[in-house]
């Protein structure tokens, strides 16, 4: 019976989605009817709607097309400098992304060489042990942090939903950016919906490329089934460790 109650409302959204191009169609149909009447020019009955289904799908053909090719000039993992000896620990900024990397850490925190992470905001500060047990503490005392920066939309003109989404690692007391990681982003919004549509997946509201993988694929999806999940796993601890790790030392870094 929950389960039932849980497929209405995405059934419901699901139905809408598929709904709204047809609406579309025919209010473009209606218009290009009145339109027609007044000017003998009947060709605006197929006009109006074949503009109002053609012109959205080649937006988002021609977004994804360009998404598409600029994967492969995606810049690698760079590292313009690294610390001269390990830290203990280090904090861990997830204000920028909505997808808890906190909880992700979690999973690869003892593949890492470190003692510990700190992450939280405000008052609100925890430290969390390789050992897995954590505690609250006033401030972070972390040299270094790792930051999930927002999004930033790739501008051209007819606005593709693309972003730039990057995670850097950074010195604390000057905010010097030591070593970048970046993933190109595609979807979101009603972009995002259509995406999601096939599989009635919300993982798949976003797809990505570039730091997990040069494939495109979906852009840190929640579930655990999705072979991307582990992926940016992986992706994560190679990069925090080699961040954060002597080059001398990087050999086997990812792991203790």
């Amino acid at each position: 019976m929950e389960e039932i109650l849980f497929l209405i409302p995405v059934i419901f959204i699901y139905g809408v989605l598929i709904c709204v191009p047809i609406l579309f169609a025919y209010i473009a149909f209606k218009i290009g009817q009145r339109v027609a009447n007044k000017t003998g020019i009947f060709v605006f009955l197929w006009v109006a709607p074949a503009i109002a289904l053609v012109v959205p799908a080649a937006w988002a053909f021609a977004s994804y097309n360009v998404f598409h090719d600029l994967c492969a000039d995606v810049p690698p993992p760079s590292f313009q400098s690294v610390p001269m000896s390990r830290p203990s620990g280090f904090f861990l900024d997830e204000t920028g992304v909505g997808q808890y990397p906190y909880l992700r850490l979690s999973f690869i925190f003892n593949r890492l060489p470190f003692e510990f992470y700190e992450y939280g905001t405000g008052q609100f500060i925890s430290r969390r042990y390789s050992n897995g047990k954590s505690q609250g503490i006033s401030q972070a005392t972390s040299q270094y942090a790792v930051v999930f920066l927002r999004p930033n939309r790739v501008r051209y003109w007819w606005q593709p939903p693309m972003y730039f989404s990057e995670m850097v690692v950074i010195e604390r007391n000057s905010n010097k950016i030591l070593s970048k990681a970046s993933d190109l982003v595609f979807g979101g919004g009603i972009i995002g919906m259509y995406l999601s549509l096939p599989k009635m997946n919300n993982d798949y509201k976003y797809l990505s490329c570039g730091f997990a993988s040069r494939e495109v694929g979906t852009w840190r999806p929640k579930s655990s089934s999705d072979p991307r999940f582990n992926q940016y796993l992986e992706a994560d601890a190679k990069f925090i460790s080699d961040a954060l790790t002597p080059v001398a030392q990087q050999s086997g870094s990812a792991t203790k």
